[in-house]
């Protein structure tokens, strides 16, 4: 069966279509490539453009070189002229050698002086020289994402620290974002995130699948097998296969190691900022450090991983879907919802397009990779997404909590002070503002807390009358708690006019609870 269709335009290559195999005399370091779809090429190898998976020759007008799920078979004896299919395995790639030995594998790599192969389900390869090869024999079930590495690359961090990482950037978001508790969709999204995980190119990471009882449209992952979902992106989700294709981004963030190399990155910034003669030591330090992590949560949960880990996510999520047997088309429904949102409801989706990519660029991304691959009797939907889906669209939003003020400042006798309260928007309810204020200094230690609605406040802070929605009157500890039918905007008075010549330093800490709509 093929599997891919072929890419480029041959129309000027030196190009040959045989019925029957034939022999042919190309000098070496000249090869002939066969394509599966039956056609041959005579060229010279310059090399396997290793980050696109696709084989470099000259001549080669176009540039854009040849992808390698199109290759058949490479050449190296002009007097080989053997059916491929003799020694083809279908399931792995091979080389044969002029003496006839025969070695199986998966390509890395190809120049032109060697031919570099991996064993599959290990980091281990061997290398062979073309000059003692007859033809190298490309397996129809291998894909491009066998033939690539991962989360390689420089970091102080080992796998147990992204681990531990990961746990510490998850105490900080449980301390922030409310999470969902029921127990039947929570079920359902680890089943089918575990599975997705266990197909991917890094099984081994203890993945919890997460949703956020928020209204946003975004998902996320802090590393060491933390995904987190928002409940406003998985009601708008319209099938099983874009919700896998949700899930599979976020795993193949961790695959390709981004938020731990992304630290990595930062402290090698600071450390070098500070002082490069102490890079080792500073180190050692960085990995050590729990407090140094988590010191870095609210900034890398605001950051971007780079445009290339996008691309290498999305590129990821891609072949794990497919393997799968999920319909990779989930994911470009996905960006077409989150396009259609942009216009309905920006709000709702600027924090997925401050952290991520334009999903043009994200479309075309994946559907390159999806013409490579025969999209025949994938999975698209199942029951137990439609079931999950009605679960969740009948449960109560969680109670959201936003600190409001936390300060200490100085008011002066005579004067008075006021915080401006902005609400959220109008997707937000039931809103509670309760905390805590205290007055120092003066006679009495005491102070004065009024709250107003806009209006009231403007006239009220002029000398006119307005309806007091809290007033604590003279006090020098006030606990205020207060339910607001609307978002205001509100006013929070510290009133210390009664006071002729004393001023009153006060602390507060208030909070905001509501519900989500």
């Amino acid at each position: 069966m093929l599997r891919h269709l072929i890419r480029i335009a041959l129309g000027s290559v030196l190009l040959t279509t045989f019925t029957s195999p034939m022999t042919y005399a190309a000098p070496n370091p000249h090869i002939r490539i066969e394509l599966r779809n039956g056609r041959f090429i005579d060229a010279e190898l310059r090399g396997w453009n290793k980050k696109e998976c696709k084989l470099q020759f000259s001549p080669d007008p176009g540039g854009n070189g040849q992808w390698v799920g199109d290759l058949q078979c490479l050449r190296f004896d002009s007097a080989d002229t053997a059916n491929v299919a003799v020694i083809a395995s279908g399931d792995e790639d091979q080389v044969l050698y002029r003496s006839g030995r025969l070695v199986n594998g998966i390509i890395r790599e190809i120049k032109s002086n060697r031919v570099v192969m991996g064993t599959p389900g290990s980091t281990s390869t061997s290398e062979h020289s073309t000059a003692e090869l007859q033809r190298v024999v490309f397996g129809g079930k291998v894909l491009d994402v066998d033939r690539r590495e991962f989360g390689t690359g420089f970091t102080f961090y080992t796998q147990d620290d992204e681990i531990q990482t990961g746990a510490s950037f998850a105490k900080a978001i449980r301390s922030e974002e409310p999470l969902l508790t029921d127990q039947e969709v929570n079920s359902y999204l680890n089943d089918i995130g575990g599975r997705i995980a266990q197909a991917s190119k890094r099984p081994d990471l203890p993945y919890r699948f997460f949703v956020i009882d928020g209204k946003d449209m975004n998902a996320f992952t802090p590393g060491g097998g933390n995904v987190y979902v928002y409940r406003g992106l998985l009601e708008q989700l319209g099938t099983e296969s874009e919700l896998a294709g949700v899930l599979a981004h976020e795993i193949g963030h961790n695959v390709g190691r981004h938020a731990i190399r992304s630290l990595t990155k930062d402290a090698l910034v600071d450390i070098l900022v500070q002082s490069s003669a102490s890079l080792l030591a500073h180190g050692q330090k960085a990995k050590d450090s729990t407090d140094e992590i988590t010191s870095t949560v609210g900034g890398l949960l605001k950051s971007k991983f780079s445009r290339d880990d996008e691309r290498e996510a999305d590129f990821l999520a891609t072949y794990n879907l497919y393997t799968m047997g999920y319909d990779p088309n989930g994911m470009i429904s996905v960006f077409e919802t989150l396009k259609k949102a942009e216009t309905e409801t920006p709000d709702l989706v600027q924090s997925f397009f401050e952290t991520h990519p334009p999903l043009d660029e994200r479309v075309s991304n994946v559907s390159t990779e999806l013409r490579k691959l025969v999209k025949v009797n994938l999975k698209q939907d199942d029951p137990a997404f439609e079931q999950m889906k009605k679960r969740l669209v009948g449960l109560p939003w969680s109670f959201r909590h936003q600190l409001l003020a936390n300060d200490t400042l100085q008011v002066a006798a005579m004067e008075a002070a006021a915080y401006a309260i902005r609400l959220p928007d109008s997707t937000a309810k039931d809103f509670t503002m309760s905390g805590r204020i205290r007055a120092y200094g003066g006679s009495g230690n005491d102070i004065r807390v009024v709250l107003l609605n806009e209006v009231d406040y403007l006239n009220w802070i002029n000398g006119h009358g307005g309806a007091l929605l809290y007033d604590s009157g003279k006090i020098t500890i006030s606990e205020p708690k207060v339910e607001f039918a609307s978002s205001g905007p509100f006013y929070l008075v510290l009133d210390n006019r009664f006071s002729t010549f004393t001023p009153k330093t006060v602390t507060l800490k208030l909070d905001l609870q509501y519900h989500e709509r």
